[in-house]
C-alpha cells in the first residue's frame, strides 16, 4: 500500500515540477528572444520558398498548355488532313487489287517540338498524367518511324524485304496495323489533351 501511495505522489510531484519548470521558462526573459528568433527565421524560410514555389506552379501551367495544344494539333492532323481516309483507301485499293504500292505521306520534321523542348520538365507533371503523355508521344513516335519507311522503301526496293513490303500480303497487313496504331493515336490524343486541360483549369481556379 505504501509503495503505491509513493508511486503516485512521486507521479503528483513529477507533474508538478514539470508544469513549474513550463511556467518558469514561459516567464523567462529569455525565452521571448529565442521564440521571436524561430518566428523571424520560419517568415524567412517561407518567404525564400515562396518565389520557388509560384515559379514551379507557373512552369507547370504552361508545359500543360503547351503540350495540350500540341497533341490536339497531332491528333487533328492525323484525324482530319485526309491521313486516316487516304489509308484506308489505299488498304482498300491493296486488297481489291493486290498491289504492292505504298503509302505515302509527308511528315512534318517539327511535330513533337514542344514534347521535345520540355522532356526535362514532364516530371513536373503528376505521375499518371506524366505517363499518358509519354506513351503518346510513343504511339506518334511508331507510326512516324513506319511512315518513313514506307517513304524510303519506296525509293529502296531493298528496305521492304525484311517487313514483307514486297509481297501484297505483307504490304497488307503493314498498312492495317499502321492503320489501327494511328485510330489509337486519335483516340488517346483527345483524351489526353482534354485530361491537360482539365488539370489546367483546376490549377487556374485554385
Amino acid at each position: 500500500m505504501s509503495d503505491s501511495l509513493h508511486r503516485i505522489d512521486l507521479a503528483s510531484l513529477t507533474h508538478v515540477n514539470i508544469e513549474s519548470l513550463v511556467s518558469e521558462a514561459l516567464h523567462s526573459q529569455q525565452l521571448w528572444p529565442f521564440l521571436s528568433f524561430l518566428a523571424g527565421a520560419g517568415v524567412t524560410f517561407v518567404a525564400a520558398l515562396l518565389p520557388h514555389w509560384w515559379q514551379r506552379r507557373q512552369k507547370k501551367k504552361s508545359i500543360r498548355a503547351a503540350l495540350a495544344a500540341e497533341v490536339r494539333a497531332i491528333s487533328a492532323i492525323v484525324a482530319y488532313r485526309d491521313y486516316l481516309d487516304g489509308l484506308q483507301r489505299h488498304i482498300a485499293s491493296i486488297e481489291r487489287e493486290q498491289h504492292i504500292h505504298l503509302y505515302q505521306v509527308r511528315i512534318a520534321r517539327d511535330y513533337d517540338i514542344v514534347f521535345r523542348s520540355n522532356c526535362d520538365k514532364i516530371g513536373l507533371l503528376p505521375a499518371d498524367l506524366s505517363e499518358s503523355v509519354v506513351r503518346f508521344y510513343y504511339l506518334v513516335s511508331s507510326a512516324v518511324v513506319d511512315l518513313r519507311l514506307l517513304n524510303e522503301a519506296n525509293v529502296d526496293f531493298k528496305l521492304r524485304l525484311p517487313y514483307r513490303l514486297d509481297a501484297a500480303e505483307g504490304s497488307l497487313f503493314f498498312h492495317q496495323q499502321l492503320l489501327a496504331l494511328s485510330r489509337q493515336i486519335v483516340t488517346e490524343g483527345n483524351a489526353l489533351a482534354q485530361r491537360l486541360r482539365q488539370r489546367q483549369t483546376d490549377i487556374t481556379t485554385q
